[in-house]
């Protein structure tokens, strides 16, 4: 049996109608002023990518003529703003969101769904925050499905899963911040929001939604003293606290397809993060994420033969670069 998957090339994720970016240069504890995008800049970028979505992409049909609602800010968590959020309604109903950057040294827009947006979950956080005995804090968005809000100690409840899960202090992303700053700007100098396919928004998209999509990112701890493959499930890994997420959107893949890991995530994070080369920092350069997926299945059963990890896998996977989107590429999965 042959199963083609195609994700996100620059977060590696498959997931429910997400799109994601690779980014690129690492972020400051201060924010540059001239990279922060103001609320209504925000809001062109999101009317412009909508209209051309509904235009452009078949399953997004219905937000023709759609309207926004008003932005809900996200923030990096070292308190610079990441994002905003953008309900889409039709009708006066929810058809989804979109998130756009909120610096112009990162790609406009981040993701993009049918979905409920993840701040309508603001209210069960909040329920169970205070239960177990939790202040709420700013809401966060550091990578791709990391919608969360901060409770305080580099912890945060997801706003999709409303788990409690530990999060980095520092995120090192990349972008090509020149290639950033000029979408902005050609955005910027949009006078009409148009309605056409003129517009190609730099971005890629996952049109299908899967039930069943693992949704989590990596707990462990990092800066260990202790060298791979030692550090291969929930021990502290050697390198920083963030994985990385190429390492981690990848895994929810592989554990998608592979149910019977799903219960030791950090396994499989830890052993992509060596197969892709993904820096201390938690960086990927683009190529590595092919050869580092299709080196997965050697990798997991030399492990395997060394009892370092428990269950056989029932897939081989290998990716490609499926099509060429604008400027990005998108991953093809081949479960054989």
């Amino acid at each position: 049996m042959k199963i083609r998957v195609v994700i996100s090339m620059q977060w590696k994720l498959l997931s429910v109608l997400l799109l994601s970016l690779l980014v690129l240069n690492s972020f400051g504890s201060a924010a540059v002023p001239s990279n922060e995008v103001s609320p209504v800049l925000a809001e062109k970028v999101a009317k412009t990518y909508v209209n051309w979505i509904a235009v452009n992409i078949p399953d997004f049909k219905e937000w023709r003529g759609a309207t926004l609602g008003k932005p809900v800010t996200y923030y990096f968590p070292n308190g610079e703003k990441s994002a905003y959020e953008f309900a889409v309604f039709k009708n006066g109903k929810s058809v989804g969101f979109i998130l756009v950057s909120a610096r112009k040294d990162m790609s406009p827009v981040l993701e993009f769904s049918r979905a409920n947006p993840p701040s309508w979950n603001l209210k069960k956080v909040k329920e169970l925050a205070e239960k177990k005995g939790y202040k709420t804090g700013r809401l966060l968005y550091y990578g791709a499905l990391t919608y969360s809000v901060d409770i305080g100690n580099r912890k945060a409840i997801g706003l999709k899963d409303l788990k409690v899960r530990k999060y980095p202090m520092s995120v090192k992303l990349e972008f090509n911040k020149e290639k950033s700053k000029k979408e902005w700007e050609e955005i910027a100098n949009i006078k009409a929001i148009p309605d056409t396919k003129e517009v190609v928004p730099l971005a890629t998209w996952v049109s299908n939604e899967i039930e069943g999509v693992p949704l989590w990112t990596s707990t462990d701890d990092g800066n260990a003293n202790v060298q791979y493959p030692n550090n291969v499930g929930p021990a502290p890994d050697p390198w920083d606290d963030w994985d990385g997420c190429s390492p981690i959107s990848a895994s929810m893949v592989i554990a998608y397809y592979e149910p019977q890991l799903q219960n030791d995530r950090e396994a499989i994070i830890d052993i992509l993060h060596h197969t892709m080369r993904t820096s201390d920092s938690g960086g990927t350069v683009p190529d590595n994420i092919v050869s580092g997926i299709n080196d997965f299945f050697v990798e997991y059963y030399n492990l395997y033969g060394d009892l370092i990890v428990d269950d056989p896998l029932n897939h081989y996977f290998r990716a490609e670069i499926y099509w060429q989107f604008p400027n990005f590429g998108d991953y093809e999965f081949t479960m054989l």
